[in-house]
């Protein structure tokens, strides 16, 4: 009994510990935050940091490893107790991937500016490669017409690139409708012509001022 208190205490501590860190990047780049900035956001002493961490990076790299698993969870929900995925007969409240998303807000928001750990974002996405590549067979036996891993690209920084326009959107919609609209994306079939918009294409400027001002209003 005293053993499970003491892991109860432990897993306290370091969540403490991770939310003080996630905090702080609110205020400064990974980079700069120190263990003195950690355990005083944290209301901690140096001692306590060190019975749980050797140093800053295990104290990231076990934050990672833990966002990721929850990207894995999230990734398998609609699927996890099945051997098929059918997305005709997916409905919203089987894509968690959103909740997720919107649960750890904090951290993610930071994304709005760079990728707040570096290399994260990039770990995240592969991370969903390597689920495609892993748990789903996007293609029928016998389909060489398409590459099989430039599909899983395409659809893994789809979802991505969903993801990064939702946070810095100020998530201005809800989970369930980030997630009904990407199921009626996975399911939307191609024309097999479009028309083209007229345009000045010879005199075309991109006007980021107004390209920033409008996206947060990507979603309405």
């Amino acid at each position: 009994m005293k053993d499970v208190q003491l892991d109860r205490r432990s897993r306290r501590t370091k969540r403490m510990l991770k939310n003080a860190f996630i905090e702080l990047m609110q205020q400064k780049p990974c980079y700069k935050i120190t263990v003195t900035d950690i355990v005083e956001q944290a209301d901690f002493n140096r001692s306590t940091f060190y019975l749980h961490y050797k140093y800053k990076e295990q104290l990231i790299d076990d934050f990672v490893t833990e966002m990721i698993e929850g990207l894995v969870k999230a990734f398998r929900y609609p699927y996890q107790d099945s051997k098929h995925l059918n997305l005709y007969l997916l409905s919203p409240s089987d894509v968690v991937l959103f909740d997720y998303i919107k649960n750890n807000a904090t951290f993610f928001s930071l994304w709005k500016t760079s990728d707040s750990i570096l290399g994260f974002q990039e770990k995240f996405v592969h991370t969903m490669i390597a689920l495609f590549k892993e748990d789903i067979n996007l293609l029928p036996k016998g389909n060489d017409d398409i590459n099989n891993n430039l599909l899983i690209t395409f659809r893994a920084y789809g979802i991505l690139g969903l993801i990064q326009e939702w946070i810095k959107s100020d998530f201005s919609t809800s989970p369930r409708y980030m997630a009904d609209q990407l199921i009626k994306i996975l399911n939307y079939q191609p024309l097999k012509f479009y028309d083209v918009k007229p345009s000045k294409i010879d005199s075309f400027e991109f006007n980021f001022s107004t390209s920033s001002a409008s996206q947060n209003n990507f979603l309405t």
